[in-house]
């Protein structure tokens, strides 16, 4: 479907558009400069189509990979993302990195630290990195490489994020094998998200009053219900004001606990892919870090069949939670907007269409697939 409109840096969008306070509304967007300056009655100036809805970008905050590049193993891997990420609607994300020999992770850190900073993206940006692991349990490591688990030192974090010259912008750690990490990555400004870990329920409810405000992929690689202890999974869903990282793809997350994820947590899930290289490419082997994955019936597992990540694209997701959870379109796409914009802290700048905000948008009909992606304005695919 070709869609006839220009949107550029100084000009408007009119359809059927998700305003934030209002809900989806026809009305025209007035851009300038890359954000939005007014919001008028509808026009018909760059109109997209009827039955398709104008929203505000996606925000994938843990993503490993797409169309071949690892973010461990590729030095090019940030760009193929970036331009690749668009097609599913994404205008921001966090390339996520992989428990590996500290060597390697200074290794990935470093370049992927200096290309962010050099911002010379024409696609989806990165805005900062997402360190998984090496500080988690080795009982949930998942498809974390058990023998390169490291201790936490406030040293040893802080030469990581100088060779990532500061970018590190969320940790995923356990906070039962790292004491005083959640304080550490707090004092520091950088999100603390409890995951591949075995913390009870109580030591989740004490890293959330320490400061952790996330929790990587619940109900993967971490304690789970029990009526003895509700586990990792209970402590996230009992929490405040944690996100709830969830990925949505019926299959690392059956549609009945996302349900109950959803009914316990309700505007504090956060849509993720943990998406690999192997996003966008047929079923076969790849690699997430140095292991070696193998993709079938669209499901990426190691070769002792653990789930090692995933081939979804975010407007899936989206799709899939609002299906799943039989919500509306506007609750779905908070949980890929502005929820993880606001648990990143850049929720002044994106995360919902409203003045004031960069004009990060994309075009979507009822199935959410996209046929457009606008970043500060500027249609990029």
């Amino acid at each position: 479907m070709d869609i006839c409109y220009n949107v550029n840096m100084n000009s408007c969008i009119s359809g059927n558009m998700y305003v934030w306070g209002q809900g989806i509304i026809k009305c025209t967007a007035r851009i300038e400069n890359g954000k939005i300056s007014s919001f008028e009655g509808y026009t018909g100036e760059n109109a997209v189509p009827e039955g398709l809805t104008i929203l505000p970008g996606f925000i994938d905050k843990h993503v490993h990979g797409a169309a071949g590049a690892d973010c461990m193993r590729n030095d090019d891997a940030l760009s193929v993302m970036s331009e690749n990420l668009i097609k599913e609607g994404v205008t921001r994300f966090l390339p996520t990195t992989m428990t590996a020999p500290e060597p390697a992770i200074l290794s990935a850190l470093s370049r992927m630290g200096r290309q962010i900073e050099e911002d010379a993206f024409v696609g989806a940006k990165p805005i900062g990195i997402h360190l998984e692991g090496p500080f988690i349990a080795a009982e949930k490591a998942g498809a974390q490489p058990k023998e390169d688990i490291l201790s936490f030192s406030e040293e040893r974090f802080d030469r990581m994020n100088f060779a990532a010259r500061g970018k590190i912008m969320q940790v995923t750690y356990a906070p039962e094998k790292n004491p005083g990490m959640t304080a550490a990555l707090v004092r520091r400004g950088i999100v603390a998200s409890v995951g591949h870990t075995l913390a009870l329920a109580k030591q989740v409810l004490q890293a959330e009053k320490e400061g952790a405000t996330s929790a990587t992929h619940v109900y993967n690689a971490m304690s789970g219900l029990s009526h003895r202890d509700c586990g990792t999974v209970g402590g996230a869903m009992l929490a405040k004001k944690m996100v709830c990282e969830l990925i949505c793809d019926g299959k690392h997350v059956e549609k009945e606990a996302v349900r109950l994820l959803y009914k316990a947590v309700r505007k504090r899930v956060c849509l993720v892919t943990d998406a690999t290289e192997a996003k966008y490419l047929p079923d076969g082997e790849y690699h997430l870090g140095k292991n070696e994955i193998i993709v079938k019936d669209g499901l990426a597992r190691l070769a002792d069949g653990t789930i090692a990540g995933s081939v979804l694209k975010m407007n899936e997701a989206v799709k899939n939670f609002r299906d799943f959870c039989g919500i509306t379109l506007e609750k779905a796409v908070d949980a890929a907007t502005i929820v993880p914009a606001r648990c990143l802290g850049i929720d002044k700048e994106c995360g919902s269409i409203e003045v004031g905000k960069y004009a990060d948008l994309i075009v979507c009909d009822e199935d959410m697939n996209v046929y457009n992606t606008v970043i500060k304005g500027k249609m990029i695919f």
